[in-house]
């Protein structure tokens, strides 16, 4: 018994040992990655390089919009895990259904720009990570769709907006009225020539 759990915890010990070097390794690549200059790396850690950039004018995608993109996966060795480009068709994502990293390049990114993303796989899948290692990501933006939700709430806010304008300048109109004329009003002269002729 105590040889069998000398040997556990021996087995223990490399198998920590091999993981600590797996991930001395994958932060090695990022942070050589990181230097070069065509790289940008994000504050979660996120880095990205810009491949080809769509019309400045082009929209930008919030964190309720959906898109249409292509996008392929690899491993840094090129190994090739998934792509929409072998698809008939481009793939339509919402941002809250993708993590919390895919979804921040792609608000960072402009409807026709193609970026090439580096990531830890554990920021791209979670604890749903199946590979446990750095993954590259070319995400290509092709279109982002109109957010009812957001066009309501502009509507809403514009609605505010000429009802605080149309207030204002109502509230405008009734001071310029009372600063210009006497208040209160003075009663009919007649009145005070009878009042007075009275009192007499």
């Amino acid at each position: 018994m105590v040889v069998l759990g000398g040997v556990r915890r021996l087995g223990l010990a490399v198998l920590l040992a091999g993981l600590w070097r797996h991930c001395l390794g994958s932060l090695k690549l990022l942070e050589e990655n990181g230097l070069r200059e065509e790289v940008v790396t994000t504050r979660s850690g996120l880095q990205y390089e810009v491949l080809e950039s769509g019309p400045l004018a082009g929209p930008l995608p919030n964190a309720s919009s959906s898109c249409v993109l292509h996008y392929r996966g690899t491993l840094l060795n090129g190994t090739e895990f998934y792509s929409s480009y072998n698809r008939s068709s481009p793939k339509t994502y919402k941002l809250t259904e993708l993590s919390e990293t895919l979804a921040e390049a792609l608000q960072l990114m402009r409807a026709g720009d193609k970026w090439k993303l580096y990531m830890p796989s554990e920021l791209a899948y979670g604890n749903r990570d199946p590979f446990d290692t750095v993954l590259a990501f070319e995400v290509e933006l092709l279109e982002v769709l109109p957010d009812p939700d957001g066009v309501l709430a502009q509507a809403i806010a514009f609605a505010q907006d000429q009802f605080r304008l149309a207030f204002a300048v109502v509230c405008s109109a009734v001071a310029f009225y009372v600063l210009h004329t006497s208040w209160p009003p003075s009663p009919p002269t007649s009145q005070c020539v009878m009042d007075a002729s009275y009192v007499v």
